[in-house]
Order: C-alpha cells, then sequence, then structure tokens
C-alpha cells in the first residue's frame, strides 16, 4: 500500500524547466506577453533628447531548445514606437549578449540564432522583433545566472539610441499577485518542482 502510494506522488509531480528574467534598470514597462520591460525614451534630433520614440526591451527567459534536451536558448523581446518623421530601427547587427553562468562561465559576444518579427518602425509607426540567443556554457536553463543585452537603434543609419540593458533572474515581492505574467510561470525563478499533473511544460510566446 506504501508503495503503491508512492507511486501515485512521483506520477503527480512536475517541474520548470525555464528561467525568468528582469531588467535591472528603467524597470518601467511589460512587454506583450506582461514579462517585466526596461522603457528608454530617446530624441532623434540633436538637440532633442525625448521626443524621437520609445524602445521597450524584455525577456522571455531560458528553456531547452524545443526537440532538444541538451541547448539552451534565450528570447528576448524589443518594441520600437518611432514618434518622429524618420524611420527607425533595431540595428540587427550590433545587437550582442554577454552572458554569466551559476558557475561563473562567461560567454561573450554571442549574436542571435534566430530573429522573428520587423527590425524597422515607420514614421509614426511600431515594430516588434524578437531574438534568440543559444547558450553554449549552459546545461540546463536555471544555469543563467545573468546577462546584459548591447544594442543600437538607429535613425536612416544615424545612432540615435546606443544601450546596455542588463538583467538578472525574477524575484517577485509579493506571493500573491494578481498578475498574469507571474502566474503564467507560477513561482521563483530558479525553477520549481511540486504537486502536478502533466506531461510538460507550455508557455505561449508572442511569437
Amino acid at each position: 500500500m506504501r508503495a503503491a502510494a508512492w507511486l501515485l506522488l512521483l506520477c503527480c509531480t512536475a517541474c520548470a524547466n525555464q528561467r525568468w528574467f528582469a531588467p535591472r534598470e528603467n524597470r518601467n514597462g511589460v512587454g506583450p506577453d506582461g514579462s517585466p520591460a526596461a522603457v528608454y525614451a530617446f530624441g532623434t534630433a540633436p538637440d532633442a533628447e525625448r521626443d524621437g520614440g520609445e524602445l521597450r526591451v524584455w525577456a522571455a527567459g531560458t528553456r531547452f531548445v524545443p526537440d532538444r534536451d541538451d541547448e539552451v536558448e534565450l528570447v528576448v523581446g524589443f518594441e520600437l514606437e518611432n514618434h518622429g518623421a524618420e524611420p527607425l530601427a533595431l540595428d540587427t547587427a550590433a545587437l550582442r549578449c554577454e552572458a554569466m553562468t551559476t558557475d561563473g562561465q562567461a560567454a561573450t559576444g554571442l549574436v542571435p540564432a534566430r530573429w522573428t518579427g520587423a527590425a524597422e518602425a515607420p514614421a509614426g509607426g511600431m515594430a516588434r522583433i524578437g531574438a534568440t540567443f543559444l547558450l553554449p556554457e549552459c546545461r540546463h536553463p536555471r544555469d543563467l545566472a545573468q546577462f546584459t543585452l548591447q544594442f543600437r537603434v538607429v535613425a536612416n543609419g544615424r545612432p540615435v539610441l546606443v544601450q546596455a540593458t542588463p538583467f538578472l533572474p525574477w524575484i517577485p515581492d509579493n506571493d500573491w499577485r494578481d498578475d498574469g505574467w507571474w502566474w503564467g510561470r507560477y513561482r521563483y525563478p530558479y525553477g520549481y518542482c511540486g504537486p502536478g499533473i502533466g506531461f510538460g511544460w507550455h508557455h505561449a510566446y508572442w511569437w
């Protein structure tokens, strides 16, 4: 009887194989999925500071590469609003990721393995783009301790925003937040093991 009870308990456990992150500066916005985002307002004219546009950047977290359990990827997103009269674009050639694992291994100069969406926002419009980085130093999604995204926005090839945004694991400040982003990831940035019924972990990314 006791053995049967233990078997039933094991069959009802589940583990999360993802890790969630939030920017540690300018965290005053959210991404389309509710993930905490850093927001940067900028100008496009030499004497203007904030009237040109706005950029939001967030992280959708780490996960195993779909259909593989030996590769880990980091998914990030950008949303660019153009308030001016000339096109703006995220410079995809300039995007880099500096990552640090939990055991102190560093990966520098990582470039995206995949892109999704549009990088250019027309005058008065907006653009949304996702980038996926492969993390060769990570064997599990929870191995990533922190990372920094280095990027820039250009107007007709002219840099108007050059930024480095650092990210750390998301640590909630309230155990009972009525927040879709929070509940969609359940609990704790290091992953969670506990009661549950299912065969895997699902998350709908906006792209």
